[in-house]
């Protein structure tokens, strides 16, 4: 199996915090936290750490690991620019 998806444009600011679990969370400057969905949406939540504000860390990219329902699990991935 191979997950892709289309390049997100551009790099936007954020900072990475480790959660307790391993994962990151991203806190955006206006103070938010990415958020992404398990249909793969973009947004934006007033709270970290949860299930959908949760990133693996990888050298090279976030990984968001999200259950997609009856599609089965979904994997989207977001460069990081560090």
């Amino acid at each position: 199996m191979i997950a892709y998806a289309p390049p997100v444009p551009g790099f936007l600011p954020g900072e990475e915090h480790d959660n307790p679990d391993g994962t990151v969370s991203v806190q955006k400057p206006n103070g938010k936290w990415l958020c992404v969905t398990p249909d793969g949406g973009i947004e934006e939540r007033d709270s970290g750490g949860g299930l959908w504000e949760s990133f693996q860390r990888n050298a090279t990219c976030l990984l968001a690991f999200r259950d997609g329902g009856a599609a089965g699990p979904r994997v989207f991935v977001l460069p990081r620019a560090a």
